[in-house]
């Protein structure tokens, strides 16, 4: 009786935690949110690290957009997704002290760093236009 008692409990705590994880707020990138001439794909520091980096340029409305996702979230968890491709839960958080909007609208910059290679092409398929 214990053992199954210790199972549909492991089984209940296992779906609460993705039902909690598929409500947090979401925002999906879109290619058409993207520059696509500005995708670039790196491996870490030195190229010694088995990490990537994607960056990129958001469209003035791709960056629009993720400005008011990010004010209306700030300080929640919230997900990315970028195709299939979703980002580990995040706190929303304020930007460096020097970052204003006006500044961040003129360059409309954002990347997802220290992920593994396959999550990387994940990322960078998302992106891009087919």
């Amino acid at each position: 009786m214990k053992p199954l008692l210790i199972f549909i409990l492991a089984v209940c705590w296992s779906a609460a935690r993705v039902t909690a994880e598929e409500s947090l707020p979401t925002i999906r990138i879109l290619p058409e949110d993207v520059v696509q001439a500005s995708i670039e794909q790196f491996r870490g520091p030195s190229g010694t690290t088995n990490k990537f980096k994607v960056r990129w340029k958001y469209t003035e409305a791709g960056a629009k957009k993720m400005l008011t996702f990010w004010r209306e979230h700030a300080g929640e968890r919230v997900l990315e997704q970028v195709g299939n491709f979703e980002s580990r839960p995040t706190i929303s958080t304020a930007k460096p002290a020097n970052w204003t909007e006006e500044g961040w609208l003129k360059s409309r910059t954002d990347k997802f760093f220290a992920v593994t290679e396959e999550e990387a092409r994940k990322i960078v398929a998302g992106l891009k236009s087919k």
